[in-house]
C-alpha cells in the first residue's frame, strides 16, 4: 500500500502455462471454494473473486504467441521443450537462436541464450549438443552467427560460468574446488567439457574429465 495515498495498486493475475497437457482447469477462483452457490449473498459478498488471464503453451495449444522478439523466443522455447518430437525440439531451439539475435540489447540476448540452452541441456531428453550444433550448421548465417559470438567472442570467465551452472545442474552441491578445475581449462578443453557434460551418468565421469584434462 502506497504510504501517501493509502491506495493499493492494481493486481493482474496471469498465469503462463506450458506443461504437457492443455489447460483444463477453470480460470475462475470461485469455481475451487466449496458450496459457493449455496452461501447467503452477504457472506459471498466477503469473499475474494476473480478470474486469471490464462496463456497456454503446451504442444497443443494454438495460442498464437505474440510480441516483442526476446518474449517469443522464450515461449517458443518453452513450447518446444514440451514437444515429445526430437526434430520439432530442434526446430523450436533454432527459432529460438533466430528471435534471440534480433533483440537489440546485446547483454539481454545473451543471459537469455545462456539459459536457454542451460535449460534446454538439463531437463528430461535425449537431446544432444552435438544435434544442435550439427543442426546450427545446417542453417542460416543468422544462427550461427549468434552461437559464434556466445561461443567465440565472447568473455572466457562467461564459458566457465555457463558451464559451472551445467555442472551443477546435472551435479548438484559439488564442491567449489571444482570451480577451480574448470578455471584451468582453455578454450578448447572447455568446448570438450560441454560436448561430454550431457552425457556423463556420475560424477566419476567428470572426476575423470578433469583428472585427464588438469594439471
Amino acid at each position: 500500500m502506497d504510504s501517501k495515498s493509502k491506495k493499493v495498486p492494481v493486481i493482474i493475475p496471469l498465469v503462463i502455462y506450458h506443461g504437457k497437457n492443455v489447460w483444463k482447469i477453470d480460470t475462475r477462483l470461485w469455481k475451487y471454494i466449496e458450496r459457493i452457490d449455496e452461501m447467503p449473498k452477504a457472506i459471498q459478498r466477503m469473499i475474494p473473486d476473480f478470474t486469471f488471464r490464462l496463456y497456454d503453451y503446451s504442444p497443443k495449444s494454438e495460442t498464437a504467441i505474440k510480441g516483442r522478439a526476446i518474449l517469443q523466443a522464450v515461449l517458443k522455447m518453452l513450447k518446444a521443450i514440451r514437444a515429445k518430437d526430437k526434430e520439432k525440439l530442434i526446430e523450436g531451439f533454432m527459432e529460438f537462436v533466430s528471435l534471440v539475435e534480433n533483440e537489440s540489447d546485446i547483454q539481454l540476448a545473451n543471459e537469455i541464450f545462456d539459459l536457454g540452452l542451460v535449460y534446454l541441456l538439463n531437463r528430461e531428453s535425449d537431446i544432444t549438443k552435438e544435434e544442435l550444433i550439427r543442426a546450427s550448421l545446417e542453417r542460416g548465417d543468422s544462427v550461427q552467427t549468434l552461437a559464434q559470438r556466445l561461443l567465440d567472442e565472447g568473455r572466457q570467465e562467461g564459458r566457465e560460468e555457463l558451464l559451472w551452472k551445467m555442472m551443477t545442474k546435472k551435479f548438484p552441491d559439488l564442491d567449489p574446488d571444482y570451480y577451480k578445475r574448470l578455471a584451468q581449462l582453455d578454450s578448447v578443453k572447455l568446448d570438450e567439457l560441454s560436448l561430454e557434460l550431457l552425457d556423463m551418468q556420475d560424477r566419476q565421469a567428470l572426476d575423470t574429465f578433469f583428472s585427464r584434462n588438469c594439471e
